[in-house]
C-alpha cells in the first residue's frame, strides 16, 4: 500500500517545503498525494523536479507546475485547476497510464510533455503542448482524441517504440513531421509548411490493410499500377485554406518489396479511386528512405504509397478475411492477389486481442482462396480472436488484421460506481450463466483485503461494497466464476 501524503500549506505555498505536507516530508515517487480545498495557500512545484505516485486535486483547491512534475500513476483532478501552463509534466509509470479530459488549465494545455512509460499512455480527452513533445520510452495512444501540437511547438524521440497512435495536429505555419505509428510500427508522415499560423492539419496511421476501410487498392487513376495493401495514413486539413507537400515515409519489411525508388508515387483516395499525386524526390534506399509529393496539394484524407511501374511489388493483396464457428470448429477463409515472394501463411489464434500462437500453417499458391478449420473444442473463452502471418521467402513477415470469433456465451460485465470512492461502492454485474461467485478487494500489490462468495442467477446483480475500512489508494475490484474473471480498478480517498 502506498503512503499518502496531504498537503497543508502550513508554512507557504512551496511544494518542496517538508513542512507544507501532513506527514512532515516532501511527496516521493512512491506515494500518494491528495491536495485538498484548504485556506492556506495552495501548491506550486517550482525550481525543481519533483515526484509522486497518484495525484487526487479536489474541488476548490489547485496546483501550479513551473518547473517538472514526474507522475508515476493516476491524475484525479476534481478542482479544475492545474496549471502547467509553463511547467512540465512526465509520466513516469510502469503500469498503463491514462491523462483524463480537462486534467489541466487553459483548454488542456501544458508547456511540455514527456512520455516516458514503456507500457503506454492514453489521452482520455484532447491535450495541447505549447512548447516541447517527448517520447522517451513507450507509445502515446490518442484513442480518438488529439495530441495538439502549438503554433512553433516542437517534438523529439520518436521511434520503432516510440511514437502516437492516433490523430497527431499541428497547428501553425511551421513544416512538420507526424511521429504516428500503429501496431508495433513507426510510419511518420510530413508536410511543407502551411501559409497561415492559424492553419492545422491532423494526421494518424493504421497499419491495416486499405481494403478494410473501403479505400479499394483496385481501384488506381492514372500513372498507378498498384499501391500498398499494408498501410495508409490519414492526412486533413482540419483549419485554414494552406495547401502543403506531403512527404510519406517507407521502409523494409513494413512497407512490402521495394527496389526501384524513381517509381514510387505518393497516392491519395479521392472517394472512388487512388490518385497519383507524384514523386518530386526520394530520399534513403529499398530498405527505407521518404517519397515527396507534387507541390502544394490541396486534396487530403487517406495516403498510401504507391508505384507507376510492377517493378515495385509493396505487399500482398488480402482480399478478405472471415471466419465463421460451426460446432465446435471455426472456419477461416481468405482470398488473395498479388501474392508475390509469399512463402507461406501460419493460422494464429487467441484468446485475447494481443497474444496469439500458432495453430496451423499452408504454403502459398501464388493467389487465390484459402480454407482452414480449427478445431476449439477444447477452447473454455467466450471470444476467440485470429490473424494470418504472412511469410515471405526472405524471412520476413507481415500481420493481417485481426477477427473476432463469439462462439461461447460471454462471461460476466462488470461496473462499479461511484469511482472515487469515499463509503459505499455499488457493483452491478450481468451474468450469462447462473452460479456461485466471489468477489474480492485486492491492493496494487496483489494482496486480497476483502473477499466475499454469493449465488447469482442469470442476468443482472447489484451489490454493494463497504469500502470506508479502505485506506486512502488504488484497489482492484475482482469477480471470479468457473474460472473465468473480470475486474474493475477503484481509488478509495
Amino acid at each position: 500500500m502506498n503512503a499518502t501524503d496531504t498537503w497543508t500549506g502550513l508554512t507557504s505555498n512551496i511544494w518542496t517545503t517538508a513542512t507544507n505536507w501532513s506527514r512532515g516530508s516532501v511527496p516521493i515517487s512512491s506515494e500518494e498525494v491528495l491536495v485538498p480545498n484548504v485556506t492556506t495557500p495552495k501548491p506550486v512545484v517550482s525550481s525543481t523536479t519533483s515526484s509522486l505516485y497518484n495525484l487526487t486535486i479536489y474541488t476548490g483547491s489547485a496546483l501550479t507546475v513551473t518547473s517538472t512534475l514526474q507522475i508515476g500513476g493516476f491524475m484525479n483532478n476534481l478542482g479544475n485547476a492545474f496549471d502547467a501552463s509553463i511547467g512540465t509534466i512526465t509520466t513516469n509509470g510502469t503500469l498503463p497510464q491514462v491523462i483524463p479530459a480537462a486534467t489541466f488549465t487553459n483548454g488542456n494545455t501544458v508547456q511540455n510533455l514527456i512520455i516516458n512509460n514503456s507500457t503506454g499512455v492514453s489521452l482520455g480527452g484532447d491535450i495541447a503542448v505549447s512548447n516541447l513533445f517527448t517520447l522517451s520510452n513507450g507509445v502515446l495512444k490518442a484513442a480518438g482524441n488529439n495530441l495538439i501540437i502549438a503554433n512553433n511547438a516542437t517534438t523529439a524521440g520518436a521511434s520503432i517504440t516510440r511514437y502516437v497512435d492516433g490523430n497527431v495536429r499541428k497547428i501553425g505555419n511551421q513544416a512538420f513531421s507526424f511521429p504516428v505509428g500503429n501496431l508495433n510500427v513507426y510510419a511518420p508522415i510530413s508536410m511543407s509548411a502551411p501559409t497561415n499560423a492559424i492553419d492545422h492539419f491532423t494526421a494518424s496511421y493504421a497499419f491495416v490493410n486499405p481494403n478494410n476501410n473501403s479505400y479499394l487498392t483496385t481501384s488506381l487513376g492514372a500513372g498507378l499500377n498498384r499501391v500498398s495493401v499494408q498501410e495508409y495514413w490519414l492526412l486533413n486539413r482540419t483549419n485554414g485554406t494552406s495547401n502543403v507537400d506531403v512527404t510519406l515515409s517507407f521502409d523494409f519489411p513494413r512497407s512490402g518489396g521495394i527496389t526501384t525508388i524513381a517509381d514510387l508515387r505518393v497516392a491519395s483516395w479521392n472517394g472512388t479511386q487512388w490518385t497519383n499525386q507524384g514523386n518530386t524526390g526520394t530520399t534513403g534506399n529499398a530498405s527505407n528512405g521518404t517519397v515527396k509529393s507534387n507541390a502544394a496539394l490541396g486534396v487530403f484524407g487517406p495516403f498510401t504509397l504507391g508505384s507507376s511501374t510492377a517493378s515495385n511489388s509493396l505487399p500482398l493483396s488480402l482480399i478478405s478475411f472471415t471466419a465463421q464457428p460451426q460446432n465446435n470448429h471455426i472456419t477461416l477463409t481468405w482470398q488473395t492477389a498479388n501474392e508475390i515472394n509469399v512463402s507461406n501463411y501460419a493460422i494464429q489464434r487467441g484468446t485475447d486481442a494481443t497474444s496469439f500462437h500458432t495453430v496451423g500453417k499452408m504454403d502459398a499458391k501464388t493467389g487465390g482462396n484459402y480454407t482452414y478449420m480449427d478445431d476449439v473444442s477444447n477452447i473454455n473463452a467466450p471470444t476467440v480472436f485470429y490473424r494470418l502471418q504472412i511469410m515471405d521467402k526472405d524471412g520476413s513477415f507481415s500481420y493481417s488484421k485481426t477477427i473476432a470469433v463469439q462462439f461461447k456465451n460471454a462471461g460476466t460485465q462488470l461496473s462499479i460506481f461511484p469511482n472515487p470512492v469515499k463509503e459505499t461502492l455499488f457493483v452491478q454485474f450481468f451474468a450469462a450463466q447462473a452460479g456461485k461467485f466471489t468477489m474480492q478487494v485486492a491492493d496494487m500489490e496483489g494482496r486480497v483485503l476483502q473477499q466475499q462468495e454469493f449465488a447469482a442467477t442469470v442476468g443482472s446483480t447489484s451489490l454493494s461494497l463497504n469500502a470506508a475500512s479502505l485506506a486512502r489508494g488504488t484497489y482492484v475490484l475482482l469477480i471470479r466464476s468457473n474460472g473465468q474473471l473480470e475486474q474493475k480498478q477503484f481509488v478509495k480517498y
